[in-house]
C-alpha cells in the first residue's frame, strides 16, 4: 500500500500501527547498538505515520513477536498505549500492555470455527511466570518454565501443555494455599529452532478454556 492508501483506511476508522521501518531481527544485532538502532527506527517510523496521515500510531507491533526487556522498556518510554507480542492468548485486566499476547487468524488459523473457539477462551490468570523473559538462555536447550496460578474453578486434572515440535512434561504441584506451580519442559532439544511456543490450557467447571503460552527465543538460531 502505498501513503495515499494508507490515509484512506486510517480516515475510514482503520488504526494504524507502527511496526519499525526495517522489520529487522533486532535481537541478532549486538547489545552495543541494538537499542539504539530500534529507538531510533521506531521513532522514524512514528514520523513518517503522522507526517503522511495525520496521527501517530498509539500501538506497535514487534517484528517477528522477539522482543527482550530493555526493547519493551523503550516502547513504553515511546508513550505508546500498547504493544503485540506474538505469544498466543487472551488480554485481560492484568496483561502487561507493553507485551500483549494475540491468536493468529490468517491462512490455516483462520477458520471460523476456530475463531469461536478463541472468542470464548478466557485467560489464565498467573500469579508469577519464571522466567518472565523470552529470551533462551546460551546453553539451554530444553528450558523450563515455571508457572503459579490459582485452582478455584478450574478442572486440573484435564490441563494440557503443548510445544511446537516435542513432547511436554509437567511437574506439578498443588499448595495448601489454593495454588498450582507448574514446571513445563520440553521433551527435546529446542535450541535448533529460532522460536518454540509452549502453551498451557485448563478448563474451569463451566467448561470454558483458560489459555497462556510462553514464547522462547533462541536469537543464534537461524
Amino acid at each position: 500500500m502505498g501513503w495515499k492508501k494508507i490515509k484512506e483506511a486510517h480516515d475510514q476508522g482503520i488504526e494504524i500501527g507502527n511496526h519499525t521501518h526495517s522489520h529487522a531481527y533486532f535481537l541478532n544485532q549486538p547489545e552495543t547498538k541494538r537499542y539504539q538502532v530500534f529507538e531510533a527506527e521506531v521513532k522514524q517510523t512514528q514520523k513518517l505515520i503522522k507526517d503522511n496521515i495525520g496521527q501517530a500510531p498509539e500501538t506497535f507491533a514487534y517484528p517477528y513477536g522477539e522482543l527482550d526487556p530493555k526493547m519493551k522498556a523503550i516502547i513504553e518510554s515511546i508513550g505508546f498505549k500498547a504493544a503485540a507480542a506474538q505469544n498466543s492468548g487472551v488480554i485481560y485486566n492484568g496483561t502487561d500492555l507493553m507485551q500483549c499476547p494475540r491468536f493468529p487468524m490468517s491462512e490455516s488459523y483462520a477458520a471460523l470455527d476456530q475463531f469461536s473457539m478463541k472468542a470464548e477462551t478466557k485467560a489464565l490468570r498467573l500469579n508469577t511466570t519464571i522466567p518472565e523473559s523470552f529470551i533462551l538462555t546460551e546453553g539451554e536447550s530444553t528450558p523450563g518454565l515455571e508457572l503459579n496460578f490459582a485452582l478455584e474453578g478450574l478442572r486440573i486434572e484435564q490441563l494440557q501443555c503443548f510445544i511446537q515440535g516435542s513432547a511436554c512434561t509437567i511437574n506439578q504441584v498443588l499448595k495448601e494455599d489454593g495454588t498450582a506451580t507448574l514446571t513445563l519442559r520440553s521433551k527435546s532439544s529446542i535450541a535448533k529452532r529460532r522460536r518454540t511456543l509452549h502453551t498451557v490450557t485448563v478448563p474451569d467447571d463451566e467448561g470454558r478454556w483458560h489459555w497462556f503460552s510462553h514464547l522462547w527465543i533462541n536469537p543464534d538460531a537461524d
